[in-house]
Order: structure tokens, then sequence, then C-alpha cells
């Protein structure tokens, strides 16, 4: 699995777990609602920028993220 879309299976999963509207989401990331549909649903590839901003609005450990996706693609 390409990192844009584990990613996004991640800020799906981390969202909804939380009960947060995509809406919500987009407005603590200073981005519109329709990018951040893009970005979840995998169609787009967020900047780093606007990735951290998305991970830090669902309280997300990117440096986690990274580890763990780095490690499936040794595997």
């Amino acid at each position: 699995m390409t990192i844009h879309f584990r990613f996004a299976s991640e800020i799906l999963r981390a969202r909804t777990e939380q009960g947060r509207t995509q809406e919500w989401v987009a407005e603590k990331s200073h981005i519109s609602s329709r990018w951040y549909k893009a970005i979840e649903t995998g169609k787009v590839r967020p900047s780093f920028e606007i990735g951290i901003s998305i991970a830090a609005a669902l309280g997300l450990d990117m440096n986690k993220f990274l580890r763990e996706t780095a490690c499936e693609q040794r595997e």
C-alpha cells in the first residue's frame, strides 16, 4: 500500500473513531472540505505540510505513522 493510501486510511479511521466530520477536520486543518474529502479518499496526495496539519487536528503521531509505514515497505 502506498504511503498516501495508508495515510488516507489512517485519517479515515481516526476521524470515525473520534466521531468527527470531514468538515470538522478540514476546518481544523485550514483546508476546504472538498480538498479534505479528496485526501481522505486517496484521490489526491496532500503536501507534507497539509498532512501534518490533518494529523495534528486528529491527534495522530506522524513520527509513529512514518516509522510504521517504513517498516511495512521493507517487508
